[in-house]
């Protein structure tokens, strides 16, 4: 007989590192998108308790800044993040598997 051993292209550690290095990726992205959702009601509170209004003040121009805000929000969590995403993924990285 013939013995044919048959090598796997990655080990199984290897996989479990792939994985956890998926995961993690995963949690950065979930985790980034929480502070720009925080940062995006904080803007929404400071302009609901803004205490002039616009003299074009409209629906239109409420959705405009509201899409404005999603925007700066979304910007602010990635470009200058204010630490909300770093530390629950710090907190939460220990729990992947």
């Amino acid at each position: 007989m013939l013995d044919v051993k048959i090598q796997p292209i990655i080990s199984q550690d290897q996989a479990d590192t792939g994985n956890s290095a998926r995961k993690l990726q995963e949690l950065k992205e979930v985790a980034e998108k929480f502070e720009a959702l925080f940062v995006e009601e904080l803007l929404k509170s400071s302009r609901d308790s803004s205490l002039a209004s616009d003299l074009f003040d409209s629906e239109h121009s409420d959705t405009y800044k509201s899409m404005l805000h999603r925007e700066y929000a979304v910007s602010v969590a990635t470009n200058t993040p204010l630490g909300i995403a770093e530390a629950l993924t710090d907190q939460f990285s220990n729990r992947l598997r």
